[in-house]
């Protein structure tokens, strides 16, 4: 989950505009590094007060036409750092202490890989790299449960994005190939013809290599989960 999205889910109110002008924070801008989330909270502090920039700009009028408590609103609660820490941990801590839990699980051999809940750290990268998540899809497996995302590129590009893994680079390829059949099923593809690629991230013991394009074109490609943000970047 990128800063944006945070803003967004603490000040739903938050226009278009705020979201585009947030990039700039995340992914740095005329080569500069990306700010840190301290960096960008103490920014956003500055340009709430003297909005000078189109992202305080931005910042401040979607703040202003928000309609929800002001104890919940990020312009209010930059002046309550205890408290607006509380509300980006419950807005981020669950999504990643069920990752990396999961993974200290898979890897003491009590979970095996096949279950593994990637999706947390698969949308923070999508997100990172200025991916927007236009829908998401849900398909079962039995007992297990995984999701393939419509995602679009900043400069438009549609994809399908497809997360599964398996102790072996095989066996998650075979479970994202089984994810594809069933949003196949579903009539995903059929249904958006805007989608102009599929690919399968999958993450094993193994993860050899990192893209492999598929043999057949009615087929997905295959990326490794390590590959993924260099992938989106050149993509974008």
């Amino acid at each position: 989950m990128g800063l944006s999205l945070v803003i967004v889910a603490l000040c739903p109110a938050s226009s278009a505009a705020l979201i585009n002008a947030m990039e700039f924070l995340m992914v740095g801008a005329d080569g500069s590094r990306p700010m840190t989330l301290l960096e960008t909270l103490n920014w956003l502090a500055q340009q709430a007060v003297v909005p000078t920039h189109t992202i305080g700009r931005s910042f401040e009028a979607a703040c202003r036409e928000c309609e929800i408590s002001e104890d919940k609103c990020m312009l209010d609660l930059l002046a309550k750092p205890q408290q607006l820490r509380e509300e980006l941990e419950n807005l981020l801590s669950p999504g990643v202490f069920t990752f990396s839990s999961a993974l200290e699980q898979v890897l003491l051999g009590n979970l095996t890989w096949n279950r593994l809940p990637g999706e947390f750290l698969f949308v923070w990268l999508l997100g990172r790299n200025r991916w927007a998540i236009r829908q998401s899809f849900q398909a079962n497996l039995g007992e297990i449960q995984r999701a393939g995302f419509i995602c679009v590129s900043p400069r438009g590009k549609h994809m399908l994005f497809i997360f599964s893994a398996g102790e072996t680079d095989e066996a998650a390829e075979k479970q994202g190939g089984q994810v594809f059949k069933e949003l196949q099923k579903q009539g995903v593809l059929k249904d958006h013809p805007e989608i102009q690629a599929s690919v399968v991230v999958t993450a094993s013991q193994e993860n050899r290599g990192q893209y492999y394009r598929a043999g057949n074109p009615t087929d997905p490609d295959l990326l490794r989960m390590h590959a993924l943000s260099d992938f989106l970047i050149k993509q974008a």
